[in-house]
């Protein structure tokens, strides 16, 4: 009797095994994540930029995973206001959905570190101002700070210049501090 079952149940077990899917293991910081993360967060999630905090290391994104998760499937982060349907633009600074799913997986399986020796080299970020020596630097008259939690964030501020006359700008960088 325990012969026959055994001849039974071993070709069930291993059919069953065979059409199993093969589970995939989910990504990881050092081999996924930070490459989406250095391609389209990193530029304004680091130290000295205007974004509320980093993503440079494994324990800035782990220590903001939910807000990450939460920012890239409300499509808040990265942040671009047209609406799809409207026309074309080149380069939009949309999250690729490919993308967005790897990002959300990484939070949903609990945020895995991954093996250090697949961490690419941290991005090198150039020093001071990206369009080249200003010809004038404006400051604001005073200090204007955005609450952690607040939402995308669009105000007009009126800045005084000592320009005599009006003039004309071709290029405009603003630099946070």
């Amino acid at each position: 009797m325990y012969s026959r079952l055994l001849l039974v149940a071993a070709p069930a077990i291993f059919l069953l095994s065979a059409s199993a899917p093969a589970q995939e293991s989910p990504p990881t910081f050092n081999n996924e994540v930070v490459r989406i993360l250095q391609a389209r967060c990193q530029a304004c999630h680091r130290p000295g930029e205007h974004a509320p905090f980093s993503l440079i290391t494994y324990r800035d994104a782990y220590d903001k995973r939910d807000d990450l998760r939460d920012a890239i499937r409300g499509r808040v982060m990265p942040p671009w206001k047209p609406v799809p349907g409207f026309g074309d633009f080149l380069e939009p600074r949309r999250l690729p959905d490919a993308e967005l799913r790897t990002l959300v997986a990484w939070v949903e399986a609990g945020a895995p570190e991954g093996d250090a020796a697949k961490l690419p080299p941290p991005l090198v970020f150039p020093t001071g101002w990206r369009l080249g020596t200003p010809d004038h630097i404006l400051e604001m008259p005073e200090p204007y700070t955005v609450a952690a939690r607040a939402s995308d964030v669009y105000r007009c501020f009126v800045i005084p210049t000592s320009f005599p006359e009006d003039r004309w700008v071709t290029k405009a960088e603003w630099a946070p501090g």
